[in-house]
């Protein structure tokens, strides 16, 4: 809960004075900060300490919540707060996909209602569910198969990957 508290806060006070225009640079300094990111966290992963307490929670979700607000990536506090903090594989999915759907639900809604997503947005949109679930079902079949230690350098590596790609193309 206190994460999408501190998530809802942070989207709906950056929707207030944001008018939606960021410039490529941003996306350079996201996708770069991502990409170094990743790297602390692989190399340097036993030095992190979260504990799973409110104000952690808040915070993570504050951040997330700004990630989303600005750049529509607000997972990477999010997953680290998770990672730290979940006893096993099966804790962490249920509250990524928890957070995560209501994340996603409250920012679209927040972008529409304040005329940042076009109405020519929303067929691509449904089009594009089916590939979510099936992504989804994907994934739920490989994720019983790996072991906590492995699951977080896949998710640094996506991470990482998801930097390179903001980084090179936009």
């Amino acid at each position: 809960m206190p994460m999408i508290i501190g998530n809802a806060v942070a989207v709906t006070f950056v929707m207030l004075f944001w008018s939606g225009a960021t410039g490529s640079i941003m996306k350079k300094v996201l996708g770069g900060f991502l990409i170094l990111l990743s790297l602390y966290f692989i190399f340097y992963k036993k030095k992190i300490k979260i504990k799973p307490t409110f104000h952690a929670g808040l915070l993570s979700g504050i951040l997330g919540g700004i990630g989303n607000a600005f750049f529509s990536i607000g997972s990477p506090p999010i997953i680290l707060y998770m990672i730290a903090t979940s006893k096993d594989n099966k804790e962490y999915l249920a509250s990524s996909q928890a957070y995560f759907c209501f994340s996603a639900l409250y920012v679209t809604i927040s972008r529409h209602m304040r005329g940042m997503i076009s109405e020519d947005v929303w067929p691509l949109f449904f089009v594009g569910l089916p590939f979510i679930a099936l992504g989804t079902w994907m994934g739920m079949k490989l994720f019983g198969k790996l072991n906590g230690e492995k699951l977080r350098l896949i998710i640094y590596i996506f991470m990482a990957a998801s930097g390179a790609v903001m980084l090179l193309t936009y």
